[in-house]
């Protein structure tokens, strides 16, 4: 766990949390902090559909993951969610091969005491 996520939430919820998340077969799960790094990812659906594991998302910016022609729209969607309106994204991420896969995103804003600090991602195939 990233320790930007200290203060948010306890260790055992994120624990629960986590044990939650993890195991989703569908979709890859991930908080991203406004400037688009990628605090934490669970799910193994990460596997299915990037054939990344969680772990090599963390740290990272989704802006290196995102398709150079969508990445306006992805920016654009991610400010909506910072703006604290949930949205969707449709879109082209890279691949583990360096194939570009197509996937479908929504986003949520996640608020602490009234201010949005990150933003949960769920991806799934676009197709």
């Amino acid at each position: 766990m990233s320790g930007q996520l200290d203060g948010l939430l306890t260790d055992s919820a994120m624990v629960r949390l986590r044990a939650v998340l993890e195991d989703r077969p569908d979709a890859l799960l991930s908080l991203t902090a406004p400037d688009l790094t990628v605090l934490w990812a669970a799910t193994r659906g990460a596997e299915g559909l990037y054939e990344r594991g969680p772990a090599e998302f963390e740290g990272a910016s989704t802006r290196e993951f995102v398709h150079p022609d969508d990445l306006g729209r992805w920016e654009a969607a991610v400010e909506h969610a910072l703006s604290g309106a949930a949205t969707g994204f449709q879109g082209r991420a890279m691949h583990r091969d360096g194939r570009w896969v197509s996937v479908r995103s929504y986003l949520w804003p996640t608020r602490h005491r009234d201010a949005v600090v990150s933003i949960t991602v769920v991806d799934g195939d676009g197709d």
